[in-house]
């Protein structure tokens, strides 16, 4: 029976620190593949191949191949490096060039393979193998502290290591790139890649790469298929891998609304608007925005409706967002407003007798203001009148039509200084303040004769410090009596109300004022009327 018999042989040359010589690492292998007939050792051509594992990428790569010898003419028996060699100083004519020292190195002889690895300490020596294919004995020697480490034989083993990308709602058609041990695998998508890799180059490391832009949408990291947020995954034992790199689509959103400095509110968190420049969404997640009613610049906002890209889209405040799939539009809340209550703070004058004196603070914003009266009726309050109109920056007007009193004697009238505000024609909400005292009926008609011409004038003239004035309009209308000072300064709006033809009269205080002349002015329709009034002290 013929029998087949190989012998390989690897021998490293040490690299030798002397103080007299150093000497490079080279690698030296040596094949002797025979078999025995009748008792001679017939050396065998067979093919051999050198894989060295890349260090970064993990895969055996082809380093060399080649040949064993059919001739051990020249071949030494101590070390039986015949058949086929590596190079090295004393044998002639090698089948492969040298090998770096170091390393992983898997070596092919026909369909056996063996793993040469050095174990990171000892020497580097040589290593003898002996194997009989007949008998299929193996055993290898190595020289006294040889520091590398041999395995074998063995066989492929491969797994499949299957890489792939989830980018969201277009997983179907979205293809990006993945790092596998450091080199970038660009197409993957959704059917991954596969690669096969031997049981001998684990470990291997996955890496996603986060931020990838695809088809115009920056795709956010997430986690793999198997919940770890991990970016790189260690392959650590040789088996196959099926791994999903997931990510979330993002998506630009633009907020905005017509309030000066305003906000929308998504889950409990306000975001100042516009929100072009920072908010984002997921395709992953959903959404709840809501527009809250709002205070700005001394107006209440309350909220109207939401449009998007210009046109309506709902009266609802709240707005849902999920499965998204594309960059939302532009949403706007739009809101209503009026002036806030800033400057309503009413007090009232204190002398009792007088005529009902209301002071308030300004509103900046007011256009003008409005004063509003009613005044208890038996068990109820009559209808609210407007009473008198004042310019912005006024902050008191006086009722002549009433006196006052001390607190709950006589009857309980109440005031409001309602602003106005001309942006949006919008006024002040109503908020009333009391005070008790006695109608003055001073500008109720005074006679039944109506009469056929515009007049006024006022009595006593001079006066210190009280006058009546006294004015008549032919025509029902508005009408308008105020008091200037000699430089025309407004001092006081007695009337701005709408009254019937007739004659009227009206009480002037002008306690607080200095000698001197003052104007009074009659405003109905196109008739204005003015007269010179002498205040002494």
């Amino acid at each position: 029976m013929k029998k087949f018999f190989f012998i390989f042989v690897c021998s490293l040359l040490l690299l030798i620190v002397s103080p007299t010589k150093t000497e490079a690492l080279v690698w030296e292998l040596g094949f002797k593949i025979y078999h025995i007939t009748e008792g001679d050792s017939i050396a065998e051509s067979y093919a051999i191949k050198v894989y060295k594992l890349n260090t970064t990428t993990r895969v055996f790569n082809l380093y060399r191949s080649g040949y064993s010898k059919i001739s051990f003419t020249g071949f030494g028996n101590s070390y039986l490096n015949g058949g086929a060699d590596i190079a090295d100083s004393n044998q002639p004519s090698p089948t492969f060039d040298p090998l770096e020292a170091g390393g992983k190195y898997l070596i092919m002889i026909g369909e056996r393979f063996y793993i040469i690895e050095y174990s990171g300490s000892g020497a580097y020596g040589d290593i003898t193998f002996n194997y009989n294919t007949g008998t299929e004995d193996f055993t290898y020697s190595k020289s006294s502290g040889c520091g590398y480490n041999v395995s074998g034989p063995t066989v492929w083993s491969p797994y499949n290591i299957t890489l792939k990308n989830d980018f969201g709602s277009d997983r179907a058609t979205a293809t990006g790139s993945i790092q596998f041990n450091g080199e970038v695998i660009n197409n993957v998508g959704i059917n991954g890649v596969t690669l096969t890799r031997d049981y001998h180059s684990f470990p291997h490391t996955a890496t996603a790469i986060n931020n990838q832009v695809i088809d115009g949408y920056k795709r956010v990291w997430r986690k793999w298929n198997d919940d770890d947020t991990s970016l790189s995954r260690s392959l650590s034992s040789a088996e196959d891998y099926n791994l999903t790199a997931i990510f979330a689509k993002e998506l630009n959103t633009n907020f905005n609304t017509n309030v000066p400095g305003g906000y929308i509110t998504i889950g409990g968190s306000n975001y100042p608007c516009p929100t072009s420049s920072y908010l984002k969404f997921y395709g992953d997640s959903s959404y709840t925005v809501y527009a809250p009613n709002q205070f700005s610049s001394n107006f209440y906002y309350t909220f109207s409706q939401w449009k998007k890209d210009g046109s309506y889209y709902s009266s609802s405040s709240t707005i849902n967002f999920s499965n998204l799939t594309s960059h939302l539009g532009n949403y706007t809340a739009e809101y209503t407003y009026q002036l806030s209550g800033l400057g309503e703070s009413v007090s009232f004058g204190t002398v009792i007798g007088d005529p009902i004196e209301i002071n308030w603070n300004d509103n900046p914003n007011a256009t003008n203001y409005q004063i509003w009266r009613k005044n208890r009726n038996g068990g109820g309050w009559t209808t609210p009148v407007h009473i008198g109109t004042v310019n912005p920056g006024v902050q008191t007007y006086t009722d002549y039509d009433c006196t006052l009193n001390v607190w709950k004697q006589g009857i309980e009238i109440e005031y409001d200084v309602r602003g106005y505000y001309s942006g949006n024609n919008s006024y002040q909400d109503p908020l009333w303040s009391a005070v008790y005292g006695e109608m003055y009926k001073l500008s109720e008609n005074t006679t039944d004769k109506l009469p056929l011409t515009y007049n006024i004038e006022n009595y006593p003239n001079p006066f210190n410090p009280e006058t009546i004035i006294k004015y008549s309009i032919p025509q029902t209308g508005l009408v308008e009596v105020r008091v200037y000072d000699s430089i025309g300064k407004e001092i006081t709006t007695l009337i701005n109300k709408y009254q019937e033809e007739g004659n009227y009269e009206v009480y002037f205080n002008g306690k607080g004022l200095t000698s001197g002349i003052y104007i009074i002015t009659l405003r109905s329709g196109k008739t204005f009327l003015s007269k010179k009034i002498l205040l002494l002290k």
